[in-house]
């Protein structure tokens, strides 16, 4: 009988496979080629949703985000079907930051969820996971290196501006661990210069082009999550599948034309320092 010490993933019992991730979660014995059946396990049984499982808080929230939007986006109608000016109702954003914090909560292997503030910012999340399960999300479902990522919820009713994009850039460039290389806001209504579904791209401005510079720079991301995107984590395996998705995304506009230099235009030079001019 021929020695083959060659193993198929569908060889892996979940038993075999439960021990191996709990000997790579302490990163000490596993093999190379136990790492690598392991990964590929993992990928075959398409473990996203195991390593996203939404409690029923966050579907609680989610549904009642829903409505919130639902409520003001009718009065907002009926104002304007009466011709009358209408008057957001004031919105103190703890709901989205909730549904941030539940949905992050979810997630198998975290070590820990922190929060950060200054004067001029709030980093609502900074999370960090180490196992098994945390470790194949990172590095094998999701393709980044390090094993952190930092989150803020914005509950504006327009499309964030970009002077809040950039603030997260500089914190997930000088503050947070040099491991994190991704970064998530939670909005309602997504980011300057980001395309609408199905809106083919054709020049990137705004939030898209600071994030574009930015992960040329550094080989980081700052993805947007919208209402939408929103609605949909009460599903398991949802948070994960979106965040890869929002990945592809910023990898395929990759060589689209700038457009950052709007409303620059060339003026006479003022008075005040023509007359210095020889």
């Amino acid at each position: 009988m021929d020695n083959d010490n060659s193993t198929s993933v569908t060889d892996v019992s979940p038993a075999v496979l439960a021990a191996m991730l709990a000997r790579l979660g302490k990163r000490s014995d596993l093999s190379r080629d136990e790492r690598r059946l392991v990964f590929a396990s993992l990928r075959e049984w398409k473990l996203e949703d195991e390593c996203y499982d939404p409690n029923p808080e966050l579907i609680v929230k989610i549904e009642e985000f829903r409505l919130r939007i639902e409520t003001e986006e009718k009065a907002k109608e009926a104002a304007k079907a009466a011709n009358k000016k209408y008057t957001a109702p004031r919105n103190d954003g703890k709901l989205l930051e909730e549904i941030l914090y539940l949905a992050l909560s979810s997630l198998q292997d975290i070590n820990r969820i922190k929060s950060y503030s200054a004067a001029e910012y709030q980093i609502d999340l900074e999370v960090s996971g180490s196992g098994g399960l945390w470790e194949w999300m990172m590095k094998d479902f999701l393709n980044l290196p390090g094993d952190t990522f930092v989150a803020e919820a914005k509950d504006y009713g327009i499309p964030i501006e970009n002077k809040y994009f950039s603030r997260l850039v500089y914190i997930l460039d000088y503050h947070i661990n040099k491991d994190s290389y991704l970064g998530i806001f939670f909005t309602r209504e997504g980011a300057s210069g980001f395309p609408q579904p199905d809106q083919p791209l054709k020049k990137m401005s705004g939030c898209l082009a600071t994030q574009m510079l930015f992960r040329a720079r550094t080989e980081k991301f700052i993805i947007v999550f919208n209402k939408e995107d929103i609605y949909r984590l009460g599903e398991r395996g949802s948070l994960l599948k979106l965040i890869r998705a929002k990945i592809h995304d910023a990898q395929g506009w990759a060589g689209k034309p700038l457009d950052i230099d709007k409303g620059w235009n060339e003026i006479d030079l003022p008075p005040h320092m023509a007359k210095y001019r020889a």
